[in-house]
């Protein structure tokens, strides 16, 4: 059976997602943020598309984990923030 001792953490922010792995002591284990393009259709607005935002967030995971080589079935919860 697998310890289930680690958060995900994926913040959804206005520029980009950043996405944290936390173990039980609370160190981070690994970190990763990739920016996505803002969009300007008229003064004073900032758009944002939709894939790009689903697109980062998978790679962002991703990348976590390929970089930590924690095995997914550790993760106990999984935190989300977002604009």
């Amino acid at each position: 059976m697998t310890t289930k001792d680690i958060v995900l953490a994926i913040d959804q922010g206005t520029t980009g997602t950043t996405v944290v792995l936390v173990d039980a002591a609370l160190s981070v284990i690994a970190k990763r943020n990739q920016e996505f393009k803002q969009h300007y259709p008229q003064p004073g607005w900032v758009e944002h598309d939709l894939e790009d935002i689903w697109r980062t967030v998978h790679q962002t995971i991703a990348a976590v984990l390929a970089e930590s080589q924690v095995d997914p079935a550790r993760i106990a919860a999984i935190g989300i923030t977002n604009q």
